[in-house]
């Protein structure tokens, strides 16, 4: 017998389909998880880790409130870069 399946079925599927990309996606997150102590760019501690602006990131750098590393030729032709665990408690203890 030839059974067709109704709205109802289809979303039942498709609210466990749901669930199932839900649940990789936090899986995935939690193994994509940066290493707190790894070195970052000012684009990405801004963009990806913070949600702020680049120039937020320099201010902060400025005041002194993040303390950057340069990496590259002489101090202050380097690329400024952040660690991501110090930036935290940084930004933790101000407020």
């Amino acid at each position: 017998m030839l059974q067709v399946a109704t709205i109802e079925d289809i979303k039942g599927f498709h609210n466990e389909q749901l669930a199932l990309i839900s649940e990789i996606k936090k899986e995935l997150s939690e193994i994509n998880r940066p290493d707190p102590d790894r070195l970052v760019s000012r684009t990405e501690l801004a963009e990806k880790i913070l949600g702020v602006s680049e120039s937020t990131v320099d201010n902060m750098r400025r005041k002194g409130i993040i303390k950057a590393y340069y990496i590259g030729v002489g101090m202050k032709r380097g690329k400024p870069k952040f660690r991501i665990s110090e930036v935290l408690q940084a930004l933790k203890n101000q407020h």
